[in-house]
């Protein structure tokens, strides 16, 4: 949480029109605070990277001359919860604290029974492992507050990263 005063305080500018959402600023006791009526953000990716989240796994170790076959399965249930926060805090009249948040939350259960034949050769090692395939986002959330007379004044920007799964699972096996 950040907390501007007259000496961090953001420029006052014209209100954004493009912004993505807006929160009713209220403190503690539910009161709209002096002079500041709403949060205007505007959220902007940044980038979406590929990533294999592993939820179960496998070592096989061969140390015979001889190549062999092994299947392994996965049976686990899980699950996948990511929450992210972007949240500003400020002192209003010096006594009260106003707190707005905006939240992104995802859940993914994976409960399936799959299985994979590896062939191990000789003095080698190889790594199964089961998971789902997400990716992780790099996000930032633009932040203003509105001020009397239709302007705003700029409250910071907040550089996020979260994870976002999506709905394919799978075996990926690889040597150690």
């Amino acid at each position: 949480m950040i907390t501007p005063s007259v000496a961090n305080a953001g420029a006052i500018v014209a209100c954004p029109t493009d912004y993505t959402d807006s929160r009713l600023v209220k403190d503690k006791r539910g009161n709209i605070p002096f002079g500041y009526a709403f949060e205007l953000y505007r959220y902007t990716i940044l980038s979406a990277t590929p990533v294999f989240v592993v939820s179960n796994g496998r070592i096989l170790e061969n140390g015979s001359d001889s190549p062999f076959q092994q299947t392994v399965t996965t049976t686990a249930s899980v699950t996948v919860k990511v929450s992210v926060s972007v949240g500003v805090e400020a002192g209003v009249v010096g006594v009260f604290k106003s707190s707005v948040n905006s939240s992104i939350e995802t859940t993914r259960t994976s409960s399936i029974q799959v299985s994979t034949t590896v062939t191990v050769l000789p003095h080698t090692t190889v790594i199964a492992e089961y998971g789902i395939d997400s990716y992780r986002i790099e996000f930032g959330a633009s932040v203003w507050r509105t001020r009397p007379g239709g302007l705003c004044e700029e409250w910071g920007w907040y550089p996020q990263t979260t994870m976002a799964p999506t709905v394919f699972e799978r075996w990926r096996v690889r040597n150690a």
